[in-house]
């Protein structure tokens, strides 16, 4: 039997099982706007619909500094902190690409995306989004991100 000390993948499982629990709790104590959990999260999915083919993208290419930019704010983790913008996109994209998840959440943005906005159908393919982010979120966490890197 693996000792989960000396076995990464145990201590990733027990992590995401940890996040899973948090996710839970929201979900039960909040049904309906349990991905608030996420808040912002979802600029860094694929969206088709915007320049450079995400929110975070578009946003930090109307930066001055473009995606140069480095957060200083110490609510930020230093890992955060240490990245540019664009290096952070990158990291994002890249745990989306490992985890195969691009298409899925691609055509799940463009859902949410055509959907008449304020509504319930809206707001139901918003909560698919966020359910399909869950694996990237998880992920982030487990590399060193803490929440607010990921929904600031």
């Amino acid at each position: 039997m693996p000792d989960s000390e000396n076995d990464p993948s145990m201590e990733e499982e027990a992590f995401r099982q940890s996040i899973l629990s948090e996710i839970a709790e929201r979900k039960t104590k909040n049904p309906k706007d349990w991905h608030t959990y996420f808040n912002n999260f979802r600029q860094y999915a694929p969206d088709p619909t915007m320049p450079g083919g995400s929110m975070w993208r578009w946003m930090i290419g109307q930066l001055p500094e473009g995606g140069n930019r480095r957060i200083v704010d110490k609510r930020f983790s230093a890992l955060r902190r240490s990245q540019t913008a664009l290096e952070f996109q990158e990291t994002v994209d890249k745990v989306i690409e490992e985890l195969g998840l691009k298409d899925q959440l691609t055509e799940l943005m463009r859902r949410y995306q055509e959907a008449e906005r304020r509504t319930e159908e809206q707001d139901q393919r918003l909560q698919e989004l966020q359910e399909a982010l869950i694996p990237v979120f998880i992920k982030l966490r487990y590399i060193g991100y803490t929440q607010t890197d990921l929904i600031t």
